[in-house]
């Protein structure tokens, strides 16, 4: 959604060119989706330009003007594309904020993010970030008042949804037995963060939305735990120890023992109380043959 909202300053900046818009903006407007080609060649016309004058020889001379000649020729030579999502100067260069932070949306999961990049994000200091950054950009780009408004609403909208949603993340995205006197509090901040993405926004609430609003509450009442076992990281631990157990009886031949194996062994991890009841394993103890031998006896 961000980066959807982030588009639409793209495309106002590229709309019409205007006295308060920069040369980012000019490039954005003349060149489209090709304007980041055109900014470096334009960056080694002024590079040559100054080589140009500055040259100590009529050779060198002629060398940085044939050079400067040709990218000037190749500057002519760069179409006008429409911008596409995230080729604008200011969505484009989002990722570079999250890299900071070793943030990888996946491209496979529709640009989501999964497992640890989901805790990373959902602190205040990065996404507050992002969202400073889009003022900072749109600024570089246009002092025009209407698209810098849309830079602060945007803003102030996402920091104030993922502050309701980093509420609701740390209140129930753990593993600890829940204490039943937070229940209220979780079920408001729920309701809260709900509130404000449909007034806000106008997509369909999704499905992950519907579990949080619906099912999430009374499942903690329920089983008296937080929700952190039933996410995306919780998922793929239990499939590492499995794996690993798989492994482990690789040997056994018979199907059925060799499925009952694994899902014994899994069972005693999770459970402490089986695991705390299970009889100790002995372990035989190494005999030196040799022990009770003299040095006579060989």
């Amino acid at each position: 959604m961000l980066e959807e909202s982030t588009h639409k300053i793209d495309m106002q900046i590229a709309a019409a060119l205007d006295t308060d818009f920069t040369e980012i903006a000019e490039s954005v407007y003349s060149y489209g989706k090709n304007w980041t080609r055109a900014e470096q060649i334009k960056e080694k016309i002024n590079f040559l330009q100054s080589c140009v004058i500055l040259s100590s020889s009529d050779e060198e001379r002629q060398n940085f003007e044939k050079d400067l000649s040709s990218e000037e020729q190749a500057l002519t030579e760069v179409d006008f594309e429409p911008l596409s999502p995230r080729s604008g100067p200011v969505c484009s260069q989002l990722d570079t904020i999250l890299d900071k932070h070793n943030i990888t949306p996946q491209s496979y999961h529709s640009r989501s993010f999964i497992g640890n990049h989901c805790h990373k994000y959902i602190t205040a200091k990065v996404y507050r970030e992002l969202t400073s950054y889009i003022i900072r950009r749109t600024q570089e780009c246009t002092h025009k008042l209407s698209i810098l408004d849309m830079a602060f609403a945007l803003r102030d909208t996402f920091n104030e949804l993922n502050d309701a949603y980093r509420d609701i993340h740390n209140l129930i995205s753990h593993s600890r037995p829940i204490d039943f006197d937070t229940i209220p509090t979780i079920q408001t901040c729920i309701n809260k963060y709900m509130t404000f993405y449909r007034k806000n926004f106008k997509h369909n609430v999704t499905p992950k939305q519907h579990i949080l609003e619906k099912h999430c509450i009374p499942w903690m009442k329920k089983y008296g735990f937080g929700m952190a076992f039933h996410g995306e990281q919780g998922g793929e631990l239990i499939h590492a120890s499995v794996a690993k157990l798989e492994r482990r009886a690789a040997a056994i031949r018979n199907k059925e023992t060799h499925l009952k194996t694994i899902l014994k062994s899994q069972h005693m991890q999770t459970s402490t109380q089986l695991l705390s009841s299970a009889p100790p394993i002995k372990k035989k103890e190494k005999q030196n043959k040799y022990a009770n031998s003299s040095l006579y006896d060989f």
